[in-house]
């Protein structure tokens, strides 16, 4: 089984080129949707209410968008977000890399992980992409998909700059700033270099 990352800044691409790579074969590990899960856990949402306060509950469970509005505006707040979660979120990745590996006719994983450079990971990569864009194109995208106001979304931008350094030594970096075909190509691209003699079905992680 060959494995590759996508990382990059939220609303770069990297959902949109797992999607492709799912549809030539991939299957495709989502870090976002697993951290949600990791959220869930009762000894996470404990050391959440410590650092934060209360008012990140809502309903019995963690309000994501109240905890993004206290980690995007204050630095020192999100690392101390990712010293609570990514330990975890770390040994689940390499739990579900080291399901595929082990099990049969997985012929690509493709791990989505936006702060990939800042996990300790110990499954191995055959390539690492980041799939970026100017921040301009990011705050326009995060406005229309998102629904945030124009601070907020400069906001979230600002809070992921310091993961730039990670990105840039990417195996390959990937400026999605135009239309659809760029990510089409590099997925064909993608395939072709680590799955030359032909993909199996792909589907996503449910």
């Amino acid at each position: 089984m060959k494995t590759v990352v996508l990382t990059g800044p939220v609303c770069g691409g990297k959902s949109l080129l797992s999607g492709l790579l799912a549809e030539r074969g991939g299957v495709v590990v989502d870090a976002d949707r697993l951290g949600h899960r990791v959220l869930d856990e009762p000894d996470v949402r404990r050391e959440l209410v410590r650092a934060f306060g209360s008012g990140v509950i809502s309903g019995g469970g963690v309000d994501r968008r109240r905890l993004g509005e206290i980690v995007f505006k204050d630095p020192g707040a999100l690392e101390q977000l990712n010293r609570i979660t990514h330990p975890l979120l770390t040994a689940r990745l390499d739990a579900r890399v080291g399901e595929l590996a082990a099990g049969a006719g997985v012929a690509l994983a493709v791990v989505e992980a936006a702060v990939y450079f800042l996990l300790p990971t110990t499954f191995a990569a055959d390539l690492v992409v980041a799939v970026t864009a100017p921040p301009e194109v990011l705050v326009d995208r995060l406005r229309r998909r998102n629904g945030l106001d124009e601070a907020a979304a400069r906001a979230r931008v600002r809070a992921q700059e310091s993961l730039e350094k990670g990105w840039q030594q990417a195996d390959l970096v990937l400026v999605n700033d135009g239309g659809a075909e760029i990510l089409a190509q590099a997925a064909d691209d993608i395939v072709t270099r680590l799955a030359p003699t032909g993909p199996a079905n792909g589907h996503p992680e449910p």
